[in-house]
């Protein structure tokens, strides 16, 4: 069976993959760091640039005010980006036991 992983940004946790099926939360937990899966270093560094990027979608000040940080082009230009993110996982995991599962808001 796959190690099933989700792919999608919580603010502030360091983390864009989260296990999915009791495989995957066995051997990583339910976070996944991405710098310990088998992923080229480009890879592992365009994550943690996007994670860094999605962070600056919140006020850090207030968090839970509703007030968007982000125009809708940033929006725009961080999903491309985000797509481009899942699609390097899935090409460099897909092959070797893992199914990635994209999740967006």
């Amino acid at each position: 069976m796959a190690l099933e992983l989700r792919y999608f940004f919580d603010p502030g946790s360091g983390i864009c993959l989260w296990a999915h099926n009791d495989e995957a939360r066995e051997r990583f937990g339910y976070p996944v760091e991405h710098w310990t899966l088998p992923l080229s270093e480009n890879t592992r560094r365009w994550l943690s640039y996007l994670i860094a990027w999605f962070d600056t979608s919140i006020d850090w000040s207030s968090p839970g005010d509703s007030d968007d940080r982000w125009s809708a082009d940033e929006v725009g230009r961080f999903r491309e980006a985000s797509i481009r993110g899942a699609a390097l996982v899935r090409e460099e995991l897909e092959g070797i036991g893992f199914l990635i599962i994209e999740e967006r808001a």
